[in-house]
């Protein structure tokens, strides 16, 4: 009888992996703390998901062990800083602190992007020992009027809305760049820097700001891996009285480029044009296509920004709605057919901002539990499909920051810091015979101290809020010694709680503000895997995986 058991599992779970699924979408983001009047409104407004289990659904789970279905960059899971903070004067963020490097450096490999809307307003001065006030805007002289990127009334009246809120130019000083700069060597981070492109002369870009900070740069040796020109270029008109046409911004990337070589930095990259929400038919993707036909190869990595929902007006089940997951997978095919379109040059595909909720993320909801469900799919579903490089919008700052405004790590930094340690970048097909059961597996990071190649790490989310799961793999990992690492809301039933557990245990910095040690759960291999209703996990299979070894 199991003879006949398992083989309908091999037959059933061969018939499943064929088909796919997959997830969201995006726009511009606005980085400021809420303020605490519209938190506790909005937080006072969400209706209460509460966890409760009636029963127990069985899945079955297949890993395609052969075949690489893709492998991604080995610093995928990266972070920003948004450029805003600078403007605040950092702010909360405190460069000297032990306990934030600690932090930091749990997320190595990374990149740290500096940028966002505010990167279009900042000019930066190395002489200047005292950040002046905020200056004025940028002179008619200055601009390129352009109106062809607002294509409906809606447009017109976000821009009407949005005249009182155009943001005024700031300055970065020497200290400024000096300080992110020591605080990402310490970490070991990698900067990747956004130039302002509203700096102009007429219609073409002015780089002699760039170049201050370029010969600066050069000056301190600071080893910069790469730079970028303009946030969200097919949105500008929200926040100045200037646009860009793409080709426009083409155009003044390749002026980078060279700019770039000239004072010694062949070897960083350019990456862009970082547009908002580029579906099918949108004006983000038709700026995206005409920007990758007029760039060339000036770009190593073509850049867009993604968001699942608007964060002031949002509510717990969006954050776990599989249908807002499946809608990102429709941006990654549209991006990847305008790189298709750009042979020779084939750049790589990066989201280049992301976070579930814009507008500064959504209070109780984005720095909570739940706020990991459209993360942790986003994660998945993104390096399945092809894309090769994630940033977090933000590493601090914000409700949608890994860390919040006293620098202690959310729900979602502790999820992040395990993907890290668990996930490594060969990408494996899995398919499972639940929709409930959103299902990804990788091989399993052979960088960590605990385990080898060929070991194969699966992460799921059940988004069933009424059941259990109990999973079955099949295939080559049934039977395998499994190690689990179980995440749940510290109180028990409620997705909205600010703490996590850890196989029941709660995650927290020990009393030196270092991390705890992170172990797996071994599972007994011949019994099906529990998962709790509304939960996420890892689990690393002991397995000699063929599509594993190098």
């Amino acid at each position: 009888m199991a003879c006949e058991v398992y083989r309908w599992v091999t037959v059933l779970c061969a018939l499943t992996y064929i088909f796919g699924t997959l997830t969201v979408s995006v726009d511009s983001c606005l980085y400021r703390w809420w303020t605490e009047e519209e938190e506790v409104a909005v937080q006072n407004s969400l209706p209460k998901i509460r966890i409760t289990a009636t029963s127990y659904i069985p899945v079955l789970v297949f890993v395609n062990t052969t075949q690489r279905l893709h492998t991604v960059d080995d610093r995928f899971l990266s972070v920003a800083i948004d450029s805003n903070i600078i403007r605040a004067k950092w702010k909360g963020f405190d460069f000297n602190s032990p306990k934030l490097k600690t932090l930091a450096k749990a997320l190595v490999p990374t990149i740290l992007r500096l940028g966002g809307n505010d990167a279009d307003f900042l000019i930066f001065n190395a002489t200047l020992q005292r950040r002046l006030p905020n200056q004025t805007k940028p002179s008619p002289s200055m601009i390129q009027t352009n109106r062809t990127t607002m294509k409906s009334k809606r447009d017109k009246a976000r821009v009407k809305k949005m005249k009182a809120k155009w943001e005024t130019n700031f300055t970065m000083t020497a200290e400024d760049w000096d300080n992110i700069n020591k605080f990402a060597i310490d970490v070991g981070w990698q900067i990747v820097f956004d130039f302002n492109m509203l700096l102009r002369n007429d219609t073409s870009w002015d780089s002699s700001n760039a170049e201050l900070l370029l010969k600066y740069t050069r000056e301190r040796g600071y080893n910069i891996t790469g730079w970028e020109l303009g946030n969200e270029p097919d949105q500008i008109y929200l926040h100045s009285n200037i646009t860009i046409s793409a080709e426009q911004l083409a155009h003044d990337v390749i002026g980078l480029r060279q700019l770039l070589d000239t004072h010694g930095f062949q070897e960083s990259f350019l990456i862009g044009p970082d547009v908002t929400n580029p579906s099918p038919g949108s004006v983000p993707a038709e700026f995206l296509q005409r920007y990758l036909r007029s760039c060339g190869n000036s770009t190593f990595a073509t850049t867009w920004h993604s968001y699942s929902v608007n964060g002031k007006h949002t509510s717990v089940d969006k954050f776990i709605n599989a249908d807002i997951m499946d809608s990102l997978k429709k941006e990654i095919e549209e991006v990847a057919k305008y790189i298709q379109a750009s042979r020779p040059y084939l750049p790589k595909s990066w989201i280049g901002e992301t976070a579930g909720a814009y507008n500064s993320g959504a209070p109780g909801l984005s720095n909570t539990f739940v706020g990991g469900f459209l993360w942790l799919d986003k994660l998945g579903l993104s390096a399945a499909n092809g894309v090769d490089l994630v940033i977090r919008q933000t590493f601090f700052g914000g409700y949608y920051g890994l860390l919040d405004k006293n620098s202690n790590p959310t729900p979602v930094f502790w999820l992040s810091v395990l993907y890290k340690q668990l996930v490594g970048p060969i990408v494996l097909n899995v398919s499972s015979t639940s929709p409930d059961l959103r299902a990804y597996a990788h091989c399993t990071n052979n960088q960590t101290r605990y385990y080898n190649t060929g070991h194969v790490t699966l992460f799921v989310i059940n988004l069933q809020q009424e059941s259990h799961i109990l999973l079955t793999l099949t295939g080559d990992l049934a039977g395998k010694k499994i190690f689990q690492y179980l995440l749940t809301p510290n109180d028990k039933k409620n997705i909205t709680a600010t703490e996590v557990d850890l196989n029941g245990k709660l995650l927290q910095l020990t009393e030196k503000d270092t991390l705890p040690i992170m172990k797996g759960k071994e599972l007994s291999p011949h019994e099906p895997i529990t998962l709790p209703p509304l939960c996420y996990a890892f689990f690393v299979i002991d397995a000699n995986v063929t599509a594993c070894y190098q």
